[in-house]
């Protein structure tokens, strides 16, 4: 049963209004997903390139779809969903016509900062859409380190998909891990608090180390990069 917020809230945006009162308080009618979505465009208006408030959203997978997620998705805690993906039949896209960032790690989705940092993160996959990013993007693959590009090929052996090529596995994995790495917004303490899943952001500020040495997979060319997507992104300019 709706309590009375929950139900003057729904009221509210039935009737198509940005806030409402409740008991002598004024509210906004936006859900969280909403407002993070407004507080990311503002905040890197790059991203209104590509994605606004129309054709993008964020949502939470219920349990059937996290089972799903393990069988015949990527399985990681969030999905990124281009509008023209339709899925696996058995998987199919959550709201196909959009972009939706589908999480599938309740803790994640329910801790709105690192909710953000995620959604943001994982927004880079469609900012190839957008001219400006894609050209930074393509120097960037451009100008690999060549021992990076070995321990790549490495991987690539191993976790290449049938048929697919080099560049198409660059593309479709390393590209963006790295770019997530250098463009990541957390604050060191929250990157060291969880080292397995932030290793390229702790490598790109030389916090990752091995035999006491920090380890640096990005060319001094590609840090450059990452400075002009940094600026690309908040100012639109670099």
């Amino acid at each position: 049963m709706l309590s009375n917020f929950e139900k003057a809230f729904a009221d509210a945006r039935k009737k198509g209004l940005a806030t409402f009162s409740y008991q002598g308080k004024l509210y906004n009618t936006k859900y969280r997903e909403e407002r993070v979505l407004d507080e990311l465009f503002k905040e890197y208006p790059a991203l209104s390139n590509v994605y606004n408030a129309n054709n993008t959203k964020i949502s939470m997978a219920n349990v059937d779809r996290q089972m799903l997620n393990k069988q015949y998705g990527g399985g990681g805690s969030i999905e990124h969903w281009f509008p023209d993906n339709e899925g696996a039949a058995e998987f199919p896209h959550p709201s196909l016509g959009k972009y939706n960032l589908e999480f599938f790690d309740s803790n994640l989705f329910k801790n709105t900062k690192n909710m953000k940092a995620a959604v943001l993160l994982d927004m880079l996959h469609g900012m190839k859409n957008d001219p400006n990013f894609k050209s930074l993007r393509d120097e960037f693959n451009n100008n690999w380190a060549p021992s990076e590009m070995d321990f790549i090929k490495q991987k690539y052996q191993t976790e290449g998909y049938k048929d697919e090529d080099l560049a198409s596995y660059i593309d479709r994995t390393a590209l963006d891990s790295y770019l997530r790495g250098g463009l990541s917004p957390h604050d060191d303490a929250t990157l060291l608090a969880d080292p397995e899943h932030q290793q390229y952001a702790l490598m790109y500020r030389g916090l990752y180390k091995e035999n006491d040495q920090p380890i640096d997979p990005y060319s001094p060319a590609q840090r450059a990069i990452i400075d002009k997507m940094k600026s690309y992104m908040t100012t639109l300019k670099y």
